[in-house]
């Protein structure tokens, strides 16, 4: 049986799942900032149809294809990135198995590399937050992982508007659906109802 480490830097949890595929399931918890987290793949199987009378086939795959598959499909699943100019998540396999201090010692230029390219892709994904900001100025248009670019980044960028912390008192529940929004929202845009009576939408909406 082979295995391979995976190299995970984003400070979030690594939780992917691939149906079909045994095991199915590949968790890496979240590393501190400027830290990194691994996590052992061993060899997987998963089915190869082969015709109707046949079905199909469970077959074996090896660690290396495993990692290979979790680190591309990740990836690409982000948006922002760009291989050109590598600028993607830090997340990267190496064959064999391995500690933290190992990976340090023995793959110190591929670590410094990815935490390179995760930097260019939190810059990338700064720079996105900043074009909706620029246009609508709602905090419901920033994704969790811009705030996380945003605060990784602060120091070279500096405080961003758009990741200021929001107090509870600028919001209020939907009468009807609960879910939070804007204190002066008349309609809530979870549900689509209106918040105050129909003459007062009607005034508002008239300006």
């Amino acid at each position: 049986m082979s295995k391979s480490t995976l190299v995970w830097t984003l400070p979030v949890d690594f939780n992917e799942t691939k149906p079909g595929i045994y095991p199915g399931t590949y968790f890496v918890a979240a590393p501190k900032p400027d830290d990194f987290s691994v996590c052992t793949i061993t060899d997987g199987s998963c089915p190869v149809y082969l015709d109707e009378s046949r079905g199909s086939l469970m077959t074996l795959q090896s660690s290396e294809t495993m990692a290979q598959a979790l680190v591309e499909d990740y990836i690409n699943a982000c948006i922002g990135i760009n291989k050109m100019t590598e600028t993607y998540p830090g997340l990267f396999w190496v064959a064999g198995e391995f500690t933290k201090e190992e990976i340090k010692k023995n793959y110190k230029d591929r670590l410094d590399q990815s935490k390179a390219c995760q930097n260019r892709w939190f810059l990338a994904l700064i720079r996105m937050a900043d074009d909706d900001w620029a246009i609508n100025r709602s905090h419901r248009a920033i994704t969790p992982l811009q705030r996380i670019a945003a605060t990784q980044m602060e120091n070279i960028i500096g405080k961003k508007e758009w990741n200021t912390a929001l107090t509870t008192d600028a919001f209020k529940n939907c009468k009807f659906c609960t879910s939070k929004i804007p204190i002066a929202a008349l309609v809530c845009p979870t549900c689509s109802r209106a918040q105050v009576t129909e003459d007062e939408l009607k005034k508002a909406m008239a300006g």
